[in-house]
């Protein structure tokens, strides 16, 4: 299939390729003519409790805002319910704390992320 991008300039609807821009990695990001960004990635953690916070780097900087951010338990020893809450979006990265459900510890583990901004 060949594109004639004459056509959509002159309708004005052209967009330039560089505007999506992307990583596809297990950590990465897609860039959108809108000028959103979506980012995601895996995080590994160590053992902790009852209570971890973890601060993380994003692959790439939000040039202006992170809207939200979004996290789940990846991986962990089984049997174990790692809670992920208070995630915290920043520009550069985010925060999240980790707790186990039941006991007062939990063992190194993994959580994954999802994250909106422009």
């Amino acid at each position: 299939m060949r594109w004639d991008i004459t056509k959509y300039v002159d309708i004005g609807i052209y967009t330039q390729f560089k505007d999506f821009a992307s990583q596809k990695n297990i950590s990465g990001y897609q860039k959108l003519p809108s000028g959103l960004i979506l980012q995601w990635g895996i995080v590994n953690h160590t053992a902790g409790g009852p209570a971890l916070f973890i601060n993380f780097d994003y692959p790439i900087a939000f040039p202006n805002e992170a809207f939200i951010l979004v996290a789940n338990q990846h991986s962990s020893t089984a049997g174990q319910m790692v809670v992920v809450g208070h995630c915290k979006p920043g520009k550069k990265g985010g925060s999240v704390m980790l707790s186990d459900r039941v006991a007062t510890s939990f063992s190194a583990g993994a959580f994954c992320y999802y994250v909106i901004g422009y």
